[in-house]
């Protein structure tokens, strides 16, 4: 199964903001962040699971998710294509850690997402190195979106904003 959506939030690389809002794309092994719109820069995490940031759980609601990876490969980001876009040059980094933190929030489910690679390859040079890369990402998925996002049946739908009122009633007015 896969998912995909854009959503507000923001990558930051380095200290400097790539972009305001967030693509999404998850698999049942990966996820994918990317600009909005035509995207050059791709972020793509694995191992990655969609229970990673959705339960249906009152409890872990409460207490968010929260999840760290360390070791070699565990997704990268790639950068390009950097000349003419048939030739195929990319600027690449392995990521080596990430963490991800989630939030249950009235509005929806927060995300976010840090962590850091290994030196870059040069698309254009092999063995010229470029420097490691630190990023951050959060985005967050409205309540009104679960359904065509998480491509949820009807009856987990129900179940699921039944728990959701019941961690955040509505207020009376």
């Amino acid at each position: 199964m896969s998912y995909s959506g854009e959503f507000e939030g923001g990558i930051v690389v380095d200290g400097t903001v790539r972009s305001h809002g967030v693509a999404v794309w998850m698999s049942d092994v990966n996820l994918s962040l990317k600009e909005p719109g035509r995207s050059r820069f791709d972020i793509i995490f694995n191992p990655f699971n969609v229970s990673m940031i959705l339960t249906q759980q009152r409890a872990r609601m409460e207490e968010g998710l929260y999840f760290d990876f360390k070791g070699h490969r565990l997704g990268g980001i790639s950068e390009g294509p950097l000349g003419h876009p048939g030739d195929g040059e990319y600027h690449t980094w392995d990521i080596i850690a990430f963490r991800t933190e989630v939030s249950y929030v009235p509005e929806g489910i927060k995300v976010d997402i840090s962590g850091q690679t290994t030196s870059g390859i040069d698309g254009f040079d092999a063995g010229k190195k470029l420097p490691p890369k630190k990023f951050e990402a959060q985005f967050t998925i409205p309540t009104e979106r679960f359904v065509e996002f998480f491509q949820l049946k009807e009856y987990v739908h129900t179940y699921l904003m039944s728990e959701f009122r019941k961690l955040f009633p509505p207020t009376p007015g």
